[in-house]
């Protein structure tokens, strides 16, 4: 699915030429990644390789979204010479795609695209038929042009005499958006961007509630202090190394450095046995995280051999069923290295052929999951304001065991990724109120 176009380029900037990959059509239903960067007007916006200048292309692109049924196609003004090439224009989109679709579903309404002659208005209507209104949308516009602003800053002062100036709209709309922004820089393997957007956040969160971002740090360090108390007093090496596995993460530069601090603090106090007991202990520590990163790269390494094996399987689904207990962490964790890695080559054919094994490899093992589960990954998938229809249409499952896992889930991801745990306690909360309105308590 999805028309992609080889375009010469030449940058205003610097003259420099280059031939980039162009999107010509997005599908919101196998492409939601895409109808996001439609929405936000980002689509089809290309980095010159020699001085880096962001370019935006003007070129025509193909909107679909099967469940509306909606289908647009924008075609930028000076795109096409004449009524009639235009309309050759989008006869030839669209007879390109349809033709990689199945013939079941190729829809009569496809022979009529509506045409859109700006960007914007053709993202204003894909937000009407996703149940914002006008308000939301020019609210997220305005947020969306913020952070662009915020992003541009050329110096520290710079940033914070825009945040100063901007925190009334510094909201959950704001958040939303940023929020987006960096699912997009994960998803698309630009990690120096998505730890930038991060970071950005953090800055923000503490400008806007410092007291709450404050307490955050404290309880954080809290807990650092407790979890190095746990470790460095477990005797049992069997439950000392399932606590290392668990925690992982945040077994850091800064987490060894507090141990130093320890022993230094013991010998300077005369105190030899401590220090030797904290030295063993860290000793241990490092060792388990040898061992347990030799264990992951024979993983990924057996991993990256399956994935490799699977997509040359004529029948791809049916191999994956057949060796569905190899759909593990180290699958997913080798297929989205490899999808990241042919995003960065611009290289958008093997990027969604990858991505077709993940969607039937997810498919595979949610089906394996139980109804509970999910329904819960379904409303993590969904965006916010779809939430609340998946909590009514399946209110059968919004049982005690459902919260149990919502609950579960969150202590896993802790505040380990930040991004992540605030989503998880919208969602939490959004599914208390739901309850409560449904007299199934909090």
């Amino acid at each position: 699915m999805g028309l992609l176009t080889p375009t010469q380029i030449t940058c205003p900037v610097c003259g420099h030429r280059y031939t980039r990959q162009v999107h010509q059509s997005v599908d919101a239903q196998s492409e939601p990644h895409l109808k996001q960067l439609l929405v936000q007007e980002r689509l089809n916006i290309t980095t010159c390789p020699q001085c880096q200048n962001q370019i935006m292309l003007a070129v025509p692109v193909l909107y679909h979204d099967a469940s509306k049924p909606m289908f647009a196609v924008f075609m930028p003004m000076g795109a096409a010479r004449s009524d009639v090439h235009q309309q050759q224009m989008v006869g030839a989109l669209t007879n390109r795609f349809m033709s990689d679709l199945p013939p079941e579903e190729r829809k009569g309404y496809m022979l009529q695209p509506k045409m859109y002659l700006t960007l914007q208005s053709l993202a204003d209507d894909i937000m009407l038929a996703d149940g914002l209104t006008r308000e939301e949308i020019e609210a997220r516009r305005e947020r969306t042009a913020l952070l662009e602003r915020l992003l541009s800053s050329q110096t520290p002062d710079e940033l914070q005499n825009t945040i100063e100036a901007s925190l009334d709209q510094l909201d959950d709309t704001f958040f939303d958006v940023l929020d987006t922004w960096i699912r997009q820089a994960e998803a698309q393997g630009d990690e120096e961007m998505a730890e930038a957007l991060a970071s950005l956040r953090r800055q923000l969160r503490a400008a806007v509630a410092p007291e709450e971002a404050a307490q955050e740090e404290a309880d954080a360090a809290e807990q650092r202090r407790e979890l190095l108390e746990v470790l460095l007093n477990e005797r049992n090496e069997e439950r000392l190394r399932a606590m290392v596995a668990a925690v992982r993460p945040v077994l850091d530069y800064h987490f060894f450095l507090q141990i130093a601090d320890r022993i230094d603090a013991a010998q300077e106090a005369g105190n030899e046995i401590e220090a030797k007991r904290l030295t063993r202990a860290r000793a241990t520590i490092l060792q388990m995280l040898d061992e347990l990163e030799e264990e992951d790269r024979q993983a990924l390494t057996q991993a990256a051999e399956f994935l490799r094996q699977a997509i040359s399987q004529p029948a791809l689904e049916d191999y994956l069923r057949q060796n569905s207990e190899r759909l593990d962490e180290a699958f997913f964790a080798v297929l989205n290295m490899n999808i990241a890695e042919a995003r960065r080559r611009n290289d958008e054919n093997t990027a969604r052929a990858l991505g077709s094994v993940g969607a039937i490899a997810a498919k595979i093992m949610e089906e394996k999951a139980p109804p509970e589960l999910r329904l819960l990954n379904e409303l993590l998938r969904a965006a916010p304001q779809e939430r609340a229809r998946l909590l009514e249409e399946r209110s059968e499952l919004v049982t005690d065991e459902f919260v149990a896992a919502l609950q579960q889930m969150q202590r896993a991801v802790g505040k380990a990724n930040s991004q992540i745990s605030q989503q998880l306690a919208a969602l939490a909360e959004q599914v208390a109120e739901f309850r409560g309105r449904n007299g199934q308590g909090g």
